[in-house]
């Protein structure tokens, strides 16, 4: 008989051995398919970016392939803009700039004062993004990134205007937990339809766009600032109002925009 001791399979440090040995396994496998995986997650995040613009700036067509949505968002032009000197800059990366990421770091946004926040967001970041869909060199449709707080949620979304940066050309959410068929129904196209052709200025040049409960009654005067509420989901339909007429404000995008459109224009 041989002196050695025979392993007992069943011990509890050997089965503390083949757990840490299949945990440490897992674990490498896991961290190289996160590496692995982070660039294409990164591609596909910037693809849906550009669906999202397309589709507001009513360029999308459905069924498009990452190779024709690729194409299409060369006429896009982004640029970043500076919300505290109204100014446009070159000093941040519009491609990798994240505002959403930039809004909840101190370092890189600003507290909102609490009586102009309608939005609920409560931070703005230092700068914001504008696309421009550019056409023959000239400027047809401006695209704005949107958020604010719903019911349940923060949405995020787009809304375009047309190049006199008055008129709306088009809306659309692409993240939000709002319930589905009632505030949820900010994705219904029915309902994004109702804001094509709305005007977000009065005559004075301040953000005037609103939700209505119910319908707009379009025999009454200022009814192109007034868009069809959804049914059953009240505090969402005005949310999404409040949170255009914040972002179009002068003390986020209203001063710069309107001195891109008369840029653009002359």
């Amino acid at each position: 008989m041989s002196g050695n001791k025979a392993i007992d399979k069943d011990s509890i440090s050997n089965v503390f051995r083949v757990v840490i040995g299949v945990s440490l396994v897992c674990s490498i496998m896991v961290a190289t398919s996160a590496v692995l995986l982070r660039e294409r997650q990164l591609a596909n995040q910037a693809l849906d970016l550009k669906k999202n613009v397309l589709v507001a700036a009513g360029k999308y067509k459905n069924g498009m392939q990452s190779e024709e949505i690729e194409d299409a968002f060369r006429l896009i032009k982004p640029i970043v803009v500076d919300f505290e000197k109204n100014t446009i800059t070159t000093e941040i990366d519009p491609v990798t700039y994240d505002m959403a990421k930039a809004a909840k770091d101190p370092d890189t946004s600003v507290a909102i004062p609490a009586n102009e926040d309608i939005a609920n967001l409560r931070r703005l970041p230092h700068y914001g993004i504008i696309y421009l869909y550019m056409l023959d060199g000239k400027i047809e449709k401006i695209i704005l990134p949107i958020s604010g707080l719903g019911l349940w949620s923060t949405l995020y979304g787009f809304i375009s205007l047309e190049n006199d940066g008055v008129t709306v050309s088009g809306i659309n959410f692409y993240e939000h937990s709002e319930t589905p068929g009632l505030g949820g129904e900010v994705d219904n196209t029915a309902w994004q339809k109702n804001w094509t052709g709305k005007k977000v200025y009065d005559a004075e040049g301040l953000p005037k766009i609103e939700v209505v409960k119910g319908s707009v009654d379009t025999s009454r005067s200022g009814s192109e600032h007034r868009v069809d509420g959804i049914s059953g989901a009240t505090i969402t339909a005005r949310a999404v109002g409040d949170m255009v007429r914040f972002w179009l404000s002068d003390a986020v995008y209203g001063k710069i925009l309107k001195s891109i459109t008369e840029e653009g224009n002359e």
